[in-house]
């Protein structure tokens, strides 16, 4: 079993890396300071970010409709 200490959460970068006029990242729903942050983000921290970021995200948007058809949806 895995060290849970050495297991990083990974990143919810879809590379679809644009940031609105709020600073919002339009594909994983980060806001520009949680981006730079990232690298240097433990492990919980990293858990609140994505947590956040995902919040941020509506179910009906072009993000969520990539998520769920990974990528293969009329774009």
């Amino acid at each position: 079993m895995d060290d849970p200490r050495r297991v990083t959460v990974p990143s919810p970068c879809l590379d679809i890396c644009r940031l609105d006029d709020a600073l919002i990242c339009v594909g994983c729903g980060r806001s520009a300071g949680e981006i730079q942050e990232w690298p240097r983000a433990d492990n919980a921290r990293r858990l609140h970010i994505r947590a956040a970021a995902q919040a941020r995200i509506a179910p009906d948007s072009e993000t969520a409709q990539r998520r769920e058809l990974g990528d293969r949806g009329p774009f």
